[in-house]
């Protein structure tokens, strides 16, 4: 029978979906696509449920948000006592009109009216506003699955910070290296993805060991963690990948707390990799205690997590309670109207049923063998 995996929900690049149901190479690689949602001040979540994080973290999603503020993430580089903010009331408005276009999934209107909001804060040379937009259109190439575009634009975002005067240990120079190392994972430049994941660790757990480091930065530590343990996965290192997932969930409690939806979504990232390495217990404990947090702050993550745990069960060949484990996620999925999720499941259930005629065989196998 096939390797079946279990679900990561925080995968986070945009046109990923929840569900990875078998062991290929593959199988870890979109881990990002919601990761951002949760370490940000958003209205949605996974996952679709409102964090409540301090307003300045919701900078680290970079062109994804354009709450309070739509220059957060390279405010920094205006200075307390900058004259450039009435310059930029027009870039701003057109940002925020190109979120919402993004939000519909019209890419190409977007993309057209941020250029426009580019060559304005480039001409008056506003440098914190042109940082701003190439991350917003980095981000969309990335939603696109464009990586190379996606690269060159989130480079051309770092040079503009750095030749602002941003350090490179700043927050925002993290984060977009931290996506410029996803990229280079999903394009096979491992070498490359495993060094910019190290790099952006390693600085981070240095800022954090500072006292003096703030809330916003060890969630980035987290988030670092979490996206780089996907990788890890993805290259078979499941066991280094198991000790940064429960890094990032260490942070994740102590900076949130065990009731966050991040903290549901780390348990069970770490439960799927428990189970890819034979060790069923410890993984269902994980999604137990993820589908607590679900049923109280997620409910649209429910039927990944009961997936999940089905799977485990079919691993473990406790069929019937794998049948109506899957059941159970496959009803919830239907009634949330999710398509895509419906559609994992069903597959899910062929799988079942394909261990359990497996099994049949096997032992009506054995039988014979016994009897002559």
């Amino acid at each position: 029978m096939a390797s079946m995996v279990q679900v990561l929900l925080s995968a986070c690049r945009p046109t990923a979906h929840l569900f990875y149901r078998r062991c290929t190479v593959n199988d870890f690689r979109s881990v990002l696509r919601k990761c951002h949602g949760y370490y940000s001040q958003r209205t949605c979540v996974l996952s679709r449920a409102a964090p409540r994080l301090p307003p300045g973290l919701r900078s680290l999603v970079g062109g994804t948000t354009v709450a309070a503020g739509v220059f957060g993430l390279f405010s920094s580089l205006k200075g307390e006592d900058s004259q450039e903010a009435p310059k930029d009331d027009d870039i701003t408005l057109m940002v925020k009109r190109a979120k919402l276009l993004m939000d519909q999934d019209k890419s190409a209107e977007a993309e057209i009216i941020l250029h426009q909001a580019l060559k304005l804060s480039q001409a008056r040379q506003i440098d914190y506003a042109t940082a701003y937009v190439y991350d917003m259109l980095g981000e969309l190439a990335l939603k696109n699955e464009h990586w190379s575009k996606a690269e060159r634009l989130f480079k051309e975002t770092l040079k503009v910070l750095v030749s602002s005067g941003t350090d490179q240990d700043d927050n925002a120079v993290l984060e977009i290296s931290l996506k410029i190392a996803g990229i280079y994972g999903n394009q096979g430049r491992t070498q490359l993805a495993w060094q910019g994941y190290q790099w952006c660790v390693k600085t981070l757990e240095e800022k954090v060991a500072n006292k003096a480091a703030d809330e916003d930065t060890i969630l980035l530590l987290g988030m670092c963690l979490h996206h780089y343990a996907a990788f890890a996965a993805l290259q078979g290192q499941l066991f280094h990948a198991r000790t940064l997932m429960s890094k990032a969930l260490m942070i994740c409690r102590t900076v949130q707390g065990n009731d966050h939806p991040q903290t549901g979504v780390l348990l069970n990232d770490l439960g799927t990799m428990y189970v890819e390495q034979g060790l069923y217990e410890e993984g269902m404990t994980c999604f137990e205690e993820a589908k607590a947090v679900a049923e109280q702050l997620s409910v649209e993550d429910l039927p990944a997590i009961l997936c999940n745990m089905g799977m485990t069960l079919v691993h473990q060949k406790q069929f019937k309670e794998a049948k109506k484990t899957l059941k159970e996620a496959l009803a919830l999925a239907k009634k949330n109207h999710d398509g895509l999720s419906k559609k994992e499941i069903l597959l899910c259930l062929k799988d079942l049923e394909k261990a359990e005629n497996s099994e049949k065989l096997a032992n009506a196998k054995k039988d014979d063998e016994q009897s002559s």
